[in-house]
C-alpha cells in the first residue's frame, strides 16, 4: 500500500482482484527490495468488478507467489475507486477489457498515467491472461508473463524517479 512517503506509486487491476493483480503486486514489490526501491515506491491492487470484495487471492496465486518466496496471503480483493486515480502514479491492468471497465470512471478526475502492464514485456505479451478458475500450470504461466513485464517495468520506475 502507498503512503505518502513513496515517491511513486503503481496499482496492478485485474478483473476481480484475486489472482492476476495480486501477484503482480506481490511479485514487483519484491523486486523491488530486491533492487533496494521498496521504500520510494509503493504497490497495491484492484479489481474492476466488486463480486469478489474481501476474497483471498485464488490458491494458484498464492501457490506461484509462495513458491518465489512472496506471501500474498493475507491480500483481500477490493475495487478500484475514483480516489485511486489520484493516489497512484501509474495504473497497470492486466488486459484490455481492464482499460474498458476504467472508462466507467470518464469524469473522475484522473492523475495516473493507465497502461497495458504487458508494454513493458520482453516477452511480446500485452496482455496477460487470466488463469482464474484453472489449474497451477496456467498460474505459473501467468507469474512468468508478469516477471516477464518487471526489467522493462523497473527502468521505467528508475527514470520517474530519476535514478540511473
Amino acid at each position: 500500500m502507498p503512503t505518502d512517503t513513496h515517491s511513486l506509486s503503481i496499482l496492478f487491476v485485474c478483473l476481480g482482484n484475486i489472482c492476476r493483480s495480486p501477484l503482480a503486486a506481490g511479485l514487483f514489490a519484491r523486486h523491488l527490495d530486491t533492487h533496494g526501491l521498496s521504500h520510494r515506491v509503493g504497490v497495491d491492487s484492484a479489481g474492476t468488478q466488486a463480486y469478489l470484495l474481501g476474497e483471498p487471492p485464488a490458491m494458484g496465486s498464492c501457490q506461484v507467489a509462495l513458491e518465489r518466496g512472496v506471501d500474498i496471503s493475507g491480500h483481500r480483493a477490493r475495487r478500484i475507486c475514483s480516489e485511486d486515480f489520484q493516489r497512484f502514479g501509474m495504473i497497470l491492468v492486466m488486459d484490455k477489457r481492464n482499460i474498458r471497465e476504467l472508462l466507467r470512471f470518464t469524469g473522475v478526475e484522473n492523475t495516473a498515467v493507465i497502461e497495458l502492464i504487458g508494454q513493458y514485456s520482453a516477452l511480446q505479451t500485452l496482455e496477460i491472461p487470466d488463469p482464474y478458475g484453472q489449474g497451477v500450470a496456467e498460474f505459473e504461466h501467468t507469474a512468468k508473463l508478469l516477471e516477464g513485464c518487471f526489467a522493462g517495468l523497473l527502468k521505467e520506475v528508475r527514470q520517474r524517479l530519476e535514478i540511473n
